[in-house]
């Protein structure tokens, strides 16, 4: 548990941050606030969230003169990932207040499909990827195209590279996090022939048990496995510091 993680107003900081590095204007409208003192620290961590968002990011983001034609994107990742203890702050904060951006900047956010998740955002009819669908397999069958282009000099004559995109792709499942692993082999590899890319595990669950038995091979009861089973049997997430207390 990771207290920042869920923390909207470290979160609405860190994008005025960002922000500001990128639009000048709104970097001088931020450093006015601060110079007569209507920004400092002891306001932030008084003022409620209501409040903070206003004065931090919709009142000086609204005064920007901005291209009607121009549209940036802020990305925030994993979405579902900051819940602690059963709450999820940022994700309550994005519902009720995103909404108040200029429409010059959007907001896109991915995340598992968690219930709470779904629930919160559907106001803003959020779209489900779902692994299998026809941009993802193209996405991939780009990504792993680029991979076998920047080590064509590892290929070897043999092979053809459109079989054996078509075989890692199948092999992927889907799962980009997957597909960087696999690329990952691919560019550490000597020589890549079709042998190589038939021998990959056929989805990330082969690949996560081929390196437990790489492991663990000469002991069942290694440091890595012993680690393993106190993370999955744990009711919440451990720290570094529990996990030592325990080997």
């Amino acid at each position: 548990d990771d207290n920042r993680r869920n923390n909207p107003k470290r979160m609405l900081l860190s994008l005025a941050y960002q922000l500001a590095q990128k639009f000048p204007q709104y970097r001088e409208e931020l450093n006015n606030m601060i110079d007569i003192g209507t920004l400092k620290e002891d306001t932030i961590e008084k003022d409620n969230l209501n409040s903070l968002f206003n004065e931090l990011l919709q009142v000086p983001l609204g005064r920007l003169e901005m291209d009607s034609s121009e549209k940036y994107v802020i990305l925030i990742d994993a979405l579902d990932e900051c819940e602690t203890k059963g709450k999820n702050d940022i994700l309550l904060c994005i519902q009720r207040h995103f909404l108040k951006l200029p429409s010059w900047l959007y907001v896109y956010v991915t995340s598992r499909p968690e219930v709470p998740v779904v629930e919160k955002l559907k106001r803003f009819s959020p779209k489900r990827i779902e692994p299998t669908e026809e941009e993802n397999t193209r996405d991939l069958t780009l990504f792993y195209q680029q991979v076998l282009e920047q080590a064509s000099d590892k290929l070897i004559h043999s092979l053809v590279p459109s079989k054996a995109v078509e075989t890692l792709v199948n092999k992927s499942g889907g799962l980009f996090i997957y597909a960087t692993f696999l690329a990952d082999v691919i560019r550490r590899s000597d020589s890549i022939t079709q042998e190589l890319v038939d021998q990959f595990p056929d989805n990330l669950d082969g690949y996560y048990e081929e390196q437990f038995d790489r492991i663990c091979a000469s002991d069942s009861e290694c440091l890595e496995w012993e680690i393993s089973k106190l993370v999955v049997s744990a009711a919440e997430p451990l720290h570094v510091e529990v996990i030592q207390s325990f080997l």
